[in-house]
This record gives C-alpha cells, sequence and structure tokens, in this order.
C-alpha cells in the first residue's frame, strides 16, 4: 500500500475525480494519453462522463487500471465508480428512449384515424382516376338483335331491338332511341318495301363511338293483309259489299 497515495473523492463524479488527479500531477491530456497508450479522445471522454464515446467496458476497465498505476491511486476505486455510473447512464437512457416513443405516440394518437381516413381517401381517388383514364379510352359496345342481318321483314313497320353499352348515347339511322339502364334499347322504324339498311351507333360521354349496319329485305304485305279480311265459303265479293 506503500506505493499509493491516498485521494479522497470530495466530488461526485469519475470524469472530475479524474481531472483532479491529472492536474494535481500538472499532466496534460496529451501527455497522459501517451503514456497510457490511448488516444487522447479516450481520455477526454472518460472525464467528460461522455460513456456513449466510450469502448466496450472491458477495454475502459484496462485503460483505467493504467491510469491508476499512472496516477498512484487503487485501480479497484475507479472501477467501481466506473461501474456505477455507466450502469446510471445506461438506466437513464433506456428510461430516456421510452419516455421519447411515450411522448411521440400519445402526440401521433389524435392523428391516427385522421391518417386511415387520408390514405383510405387518397387510395379511392388513385383509383377514381384510374377509371377515369380507362373510361376514356373505352369504345362502347352494340348489338343489334333485331332484325337479324339478311332477315325477310313482313311490312313496313320494322322493330328494332339490341342493346349497348350502359350510359352511352344510342342512334338508330341517325336518330336518338332511348335506353335503359342496363343498356337495352328497342324502336320501331318505317321502311319501304325492298332492301334496307340499318345502321345503329353507340356513343359514349367521351366520344368513343361503336356502330353496327344490319342489311335486311322489307317484303310488301300480301294482298288479303291490304284488301281485308277473306270471303266466307259461298259468300260473293258483292254481298261482301253490302256487308
Amino acid at each position: 500500500m506503500g506505493d499509493f497515495e491516498v485521494h479522497k473523492i470530495v466530488i461526485e463524479t469519475l470524469g472530475e475525480y479524474l481531472i483532479g488527479l491529472r492536474e494535481d500531477l500538472s499532466l496534460s491530456v496529451e501527455y497522459v494519453a501517451r503514456e497510457v497508450g490511448v488516444a487522447p479522445k479516450l481520455i477526454c471522454s472518460l472525464e467528460a462522463g461522455n460513456f456513449k464515446e466510450l469502448p466496450e467496458s472491458v477495454y475502459v476497465v484496462a485503460i483505467l487500471k493504467k491510469l491508476a498505476a499512472r496516477y498512484g491511486v487503487a485501480s479497484g476505486l475507479l472501477i467501481a465508480e466506473y461501474n456505477r455510473e455507466a450502469t446510471i447512464a445506461k438506466q437513464s437512457n433506456h428510461e430516456s428512449a421510452n419516455n421519447t416513443w411515450q411522448v411521440l405516440a400519445h402526440r401521433l394518437a389524435p392523428f391516427k384515424w385522421t391518417s386511415i381516413f387520408a390514405v383510405f381517401g387518397g387510395v379511392l381517388f388513385l383509383g377514381l382516376c384510374v377509371w377515369q383514364v380507362f373510361a376514356i379510352g373505352t369504345t362502347p359496345t352494340v348489338r343489334v338483335t333485331t332484325p337479324q342481318s339478311g332477315q325477310r321483314v313482313s311490312g313496313g313497320l320494322v322493330e328494332v331491338a339490341g342493346s349497348a353499352t350502359p350510359g352511352s348515347e344510342v342512334l338508330v339511322n341517325g336518330q336518338t332511341v332511348y335506353a335503359g339502364s342496363d343498356g337495352y334499347f328497342t324502336s320501331s322504324l318505317s321502311f319501304m318495301p325492298g332492301a334496307q339498311t340499318l345502321t345503329i351507333s353507340a356513343k359514349s360521354r367521351f366520344g368513343k363511338v361503336k356502330s353496327q349496319t344490319i342489311s335486311f329485305l322489307v317484303e310488301a304485305p300480301a294482298m288479303s293483309e291490304v284488301a281485308g279480311p277473306p270471303l266466307a265459303k259461298g259468300q260473293s265479293l258483292e254481298s261482301a259489299e253490302v256487308h
């Protein structure tokens, strides 16, 4: 024990104690670092109590032993104080991190549902934009069910029926006809006897047009349909006219 001087710790931290020991010997940080064989930055971190800048504890203990030998104090005293302060610093950092997360969670809580609705609204808006772009470039469909191409139709009044893309404007030979919400349409048009052509178009609200052309034959009505009902058996034309 005669090799060591007794230095009472009259200060609270290890760093202040190390500074006092060094200054009592009138030694600079650079000189002590060179004597101990470490970088001056480590001596400064120890004296400042900056444990985040220090290496693993096993290396710090080795440095403290060398410092104790250089300053002429018991190494156990320095190591015990280092372990105490390092434990306190670690607990403090852990509690600080927990408090930071708790404060952050508390601050973000009011925005939780707002954020959810904002994300949902953004997805909905994006989907609507994609649908609009798709709708702009989509050509409507049109299909004619009556009359069929090449069909013979008796009489001058022809029923036209079919379906188109819901929401599109339907034109039959240039005339607008009503189409239901399901796209189904029907109309009656008058045609002269002979070969006829029927053009049905569907126009979307974005100006896209799809057309279908049907060729069919309109036959003149039979004479019986024109002259009236047939004569009864044995009935003459004159008697029929009288009646």
